[in-house]
């Protein structure tokens, strides 16, 4: 066992290390990511002896390493852990008072699976002008961003007409990366339909992007209906449709657009002024095959009705209808059953054209024509094809009285006599 003496001379008799006068750093300018790196330090003079301290720093962090030289070398070595994150690295070799720098830079790998591009919006209009932003950020299998200027290669399958070659909608294009990002502008074309995007860069791949090409604006178009004029009954209905809505480019429009469909009437020429120069609907409307189709229910009074309809603030060419007065309707029998406390006159039957009893429900005005003079206005229901209005005898002065019942076109008349 040494004593502290021995320790003493021990340490007396050893040799001072020699220093370094200068160093120089053999390192390559530029390495892959994930390459091992390997860092030779000489010394002048080669029988140097002092340990040296290298100093590798970069974006993967802080690493120190110490070695004694041996005949004017030092090895230092960076394993691929180390060295898989792309940036500049600065090594710093120092010896004593001797200091030596250098830079080399961590390039990124070639791009890998999976290439996931961002294209939006997810829609555009069909008009050839419009367009949707591919954006790609190629990495290597260390998640490194690839240098500037690096070729990505974005392919396009647009919508084509029925039995045309698809190749006619394939466009490609070559974008480069700038600043982490390649980005490009995808234009649609004048089909609408769907759009498969995929982005490669090398070997890298990716899942295609489906984006939407849309219609644009549509064209003025026209409404119809399957019956132009029909009885103003309050009941019947009318059903509307337009023809197929396109844009300007035969795209049709798609299902569930929105649509704002009014109907409307004059006042003024059914007599009911005072209540406003307009009767205004508005018609719930809905798209299927890019045609509109609604149903109007006839009004209870007669008169000539507008309707229109706006898509996208396009609107359809006006369509007239005309509302007849009331249920068309055969001349009327009008007759009296006599009861102690009561007179009841009926009116029927109430048959129109196809020789069907009108609709139950339909209203059948009365007009009673007093002894005096005087004239009321009563109504009753329709009911399998008769209307029964009862008076009461107590309410009736002694005379004549005539009663006409009038529905829709038709009419008739009888009269009465109490003592």
């Amino acid at each position: 066992m040494l004593t502290a003496c021995t320790r003493r001379a021990a340490t007396e008799n050893t040799p001072a290390p020699i220093p370094v006068r200068s160093l120089r750093i053999e390192a390559p300018v530029q390495i892959t990511a994930g390459q091992p790196l390997t860092i030779v330090v000489q010394t002048t003079p080669i029988t140097a002896t002092s340990p040296i301290l290298l100093l590798a720093q970069g974006t993967f962090g802080l690493y120190p390493q110490r070695q004694v030289p041996l005949d004017g070398r030092a090895t230092f070595n960076l394993t691929p852990q180390q060295t898989q994150y792309a940036g500049n690295v600065q090594l710093t070799a120092e010896a004593g008072a001797s200091e030596k720098q250098v830079e080399l830079e961590i390039l990124p790998g070639p791009a890998v699976d999976p290439l996931l591009p961002a294209v939006g919006p997810n829609s555009i209009v069909a008009d050839g002008h419009h367009w949707a932003l591919v954006v790609a950020t190629p990495r290597d299998k260390f998640w490194n961003p690839l240098l500037d200027h690096t070729a990505v290669t974005v392919q396009a399958q647009h919508p084509v007409a029925p039995g045309t070659d698809p190749t006619q909608g394939l466009e490609g294009m070559t974008i480069r990366t700038h600043h982490l990002l390649a980005w490009g502008h995808v234009f649609s074309r004048v089909r609408a339909g769907e759009t498969q995007i995929s982005v490669n860069s090398g070997a890298a791949r990716n899942p295609a992007r489906t984006m939407l090409e849309i219609p644009g604006l549509p064209v003025p178009f026209a409404l119809s209906a399957d019956h132009l004029s029909i009885p103003a009954d309050g009941r019947q209905l009318i059903h509307l449709q337009s023809a197929q809505i396109m844009d300007a480019f035969g795209n049709v429009l798609d299902d569930g657009s929105s649509v704002t469909l009014l109907a409307e009437m004059g006042l003024a020429e059914m007599g009911l002024a005072e209540m406003g120069d307009v009767d205004r609907r508005s018609l719930p409307a809905t798209t299927v095959d890019g045609r509109i189709y609604t149903t109007l229910q006839a009004p209870k009074r007669p008169g000539r009705m507008t309707v229109k309809a706006w898509v996208d603030g396009v609107a359809s060419q006006p369509l007239e209808l005309t509302f007849t007065p009331g249920p068309t309707v055969q001349p009327i029998t009008v007759t009296l059953q006599s009861a102690a406390q009561a007179i009841v006159i009926v009116a029927g039957p109430l048959v129109g054209q196809l020789k069907q009893f009108i609709p139950d429900g339909t209203e059948v005005g009365f007009t009673i024509t007093g002894p005096n003079g005087n004239v009321s206005n009563r109504s009753a229901p329709a009911d399998y094809g008769y209307a029964a209005l009862r008076l009461r005898r107590t309410d009736l002065v002694a005379g004549t009285y005539t009663v006409v019942a009038a529905v829709g076109t038709g009419s008739g008349q009888t009269t009465f006599q109490l003592p």
